[in-house]
């Protein structure tokens, strides 16, 4: 099997895997949540300003926020309450049940993470990248289909990054920047980020930062393949 097969068949199987986690883990309250923090909640209702909000939407939700998930007992035997998000809680509760592509992804779900890249080379199916918030990291080639085909040199992208056995990929969403805003980028991060870097909440403030960004400065994204 060539690495285009591959990636079709793990994409495949890893939308089948989000809509399982979709109807098992995401209730009303925590989609309602995830469209409050990002600014998509309007009169009791979730709006979408572009068509690959949804997909924002969605991932913030599975991979930012969090629920109640039980009960452990510590070292000292107290018992305290931990959280997971719904990736997580997934892999947990319903581990019996996946497939070892499943229980690939998810665990490639929960070590992924979002950053600001730019877009160095293109060589359809693969994109170099440039990871814009880890100085010091070697290039990243990552395989998208979509991507190589509509990406330019220079384009600044936020999304999520996971890796696999054979590549590294998106996990779907994605957010776009022009070349020139690079700098005002960077430096309107940078005075943001302070105020939870380090934190637990790090991650997620990083997202709802950049979804905002993107209706000032952000260009449109094509979602098909």
């Amino acid at each position: 099997m060539d690495i285009i097969q591959r990636y079709s068949e793990y994409r495949n199987v890893g939308l089948e895997l989000n809509n399982k986690i979709i109807k098992r883990c995401v209730s009303k309250d925590l989609l309602q949540k995830g469209a409050k923090l990002l600014g998509l909640w309007s009169y009791d209702t979730i709006v979408f300003e572009e068509e690959n909000d949804m997909a924002s939407l969605m991932d913030f939700t599975l991979n930012e926020l969090t629920k109640k998930s039980g009960v452990k007992h510590t070292k000292n035997s107290q018992k305290r309450s931990y959280t997971q998000n719904c990736n997580q809680w997934y892999l947990e509760n319903y581990h019996d049940e996946l497939s070892a592509m499943e229980i690939e992804l998810l665990t490639s779900n929960n070590s992924s993470y979002t950053s600001l890249f730019e877009v160095l080379e293109i060589h359809p199916p693969y994109v170099i990248l440039k990871d814009l918030f880890n100085k010091g990291k070697e290039s990243i080639k990552i395989i998208d289909i979509n991507m190589s085909q509509t990406a330019e040199p220079h384009y600044l992208l936020f999304f999520r990054l996971g890796r696999l056995a054979d590549f590294h990929k998106t996990s779907g969403m994605l957010l776009l920047f022009p070349s020139f805003r690079r700098k005002l980028l960077l430096k309107k991060y940078e005075r943001f980020i302070q105020k939870y870097q380090g934190t637990a909440k790090e991650s997620a403030a990083r997202f709802i930062f950049f979804f905002k960004l993107r209706i000032k400065y952000g260009l449109s994204v094509l979602t098909a393949e």
